[in-house]
């Protein structure tokens, strides 16, 4: 055996581990790596339900009125309350005298339901003194008065329910009244076409107009009623015209002249029946006639035996500043019995 042949089992077994070694230098081959996991969600909080909405809380609204307003040692004061359902800002108040602004004021806020009283502090009646009552001998005539007109929120901070009510228009001092009653002496009396006598008997056959005190379809007694019984006829008429009575001379008799209508003036009356009457009904009818002779009816009513009085009542403020006499009227239906007619305290007044 040679050398080599012994050292045979030696290099195979070192070719062997050469074949199975890795070879000098090279990177050992990295195992593949297992996908990793995909990073779990992060949790959502869980969505809750959104709270009940408690139900809307009614604001409500305001509602301004001027309840009174009077005079007080010269001062113009007034009463403001608030009829509304939330409370009113604070708001200005104006002062018109004779149709004419004469002074303003603040009105502090007002409760829901409340009222307060206010003054015109900066404007007073000039020289103005309250007089005493009116006597039955002056009725008719002019007297010191000044018509007085507060609105309030006049200029809308306040958002109101009703903003028609904000204002209040009132006649100061002695208002003037017209007594139908007292001046039905002087007043010129018709029965149809003809001149009749003031104070003729209730039985006269062309009508009569008289004071009257009998009892009335109501079982009431009225002192110094004013009686208008029409003419014995089938539709016969009754009619007084009245205005305020002059005389040139204390030796004449006295006329009448027109009626200075004031402002806010109004004719107002009840009218009816002397108890048990069978009639069949009336007419009544209040006018006026112009400075022209031109008549105007302004109010005609029916009126029946109904055991009642009837309120009779005439607008006259689109009136004011003219000057007019007044007619009262009757009117028989087709039966005059027992007509007789009454009116009760016909007056015009403001």
């Amino acid at each position: 055996m040679n050398k080599w042949t012994r050292w045979l089992p030696l290099v195979a077994v070192l070719s062997l581990v050469v074949l199975i070694s890795p070879v000098v230098g090279c990177a050992p081959s990295k195992p593949t790596a297992a996908p990793a996991p995909a990073p779990a969600p992060a949790p959502q909080p869980t969505p809750s339900a959104p709270p009940t909405a408690a139900p809307p809380v009614a604001q409500g609204t305001a509602d301004l009125v001027v309840k009174d307003l009077w005079h007080q040692q010269g001062q113009l004061f007034y009463k403001v309350a608030n009829l509304g359902t939330a409370a009113s800002q604070g708001g200005k108040a104006v002062l018109h005298v004779d149709g004419v602004q004469k002074s303003d004021d603040y009105v502090e806020p007002i409760a829901a339901g409340q009222e307060v009283t206010a003054v015109f502090q900066r404007w007073s009646f000039p020289g103005y003194e309250e007089k005493d009552p009116p006597k039955a001998s002056d009725i008719g005539a002019q007297r010191l008065t000044l018509t007085a007109k507060v609105c309030i929120d006049t200029e809308n901070t306040t958002k109101e329910s009703n903003e028609t009510n904000n204002c209040l228009e009132k006649v100061m001092g002695q208002p003037f009244v017209y007594n139908f009653i007292l001046y039905a002496t002087t007043a010129e009396w018709m029965s149809g076409n003809d001149k009749i006598q003031w104070y003729l008997s209730p039985t006269n056959e062309k009508g009569a107009a008289f004071p009257s005190n009998y009892k009335l379809e109501d079982g009431q007694f009225y002192h110094g009623a004013l009686a208008m019984y029409p003419p014995h006829k089938s539709n016969g008429t009754i009619q007084g015209t009245f205005g305020q009575p002059y005389s040139d001379n204390p030796y004449t008799p006295a006329a009448i002249q027109e009626i200075k209508i004031p402002e806010l003036a109004k004719f107002t009356a009840k009218v009816g029946f002397r108890e048990d009457a069978k009639t069949d009904g009336v007419t009544v009818s209040f006018g006026y006639v112009e400075p022209n002779r031109n008549l105007v009816w302004l109010k005609t009513m029916k009126v029946n035996y109904d055991g009642k009085l009837d309120n009779f009542e005439v607008d006259l403020s689109s009136l004011a500043g003219q000057k007019a006499l007044f007619i009262l009227k009757v009117e028989a239906g087709a039966s005059w019995q027992d007509d007789w007619l009454t009116w009760v305290n016909p007056r015009i007044s403001q």
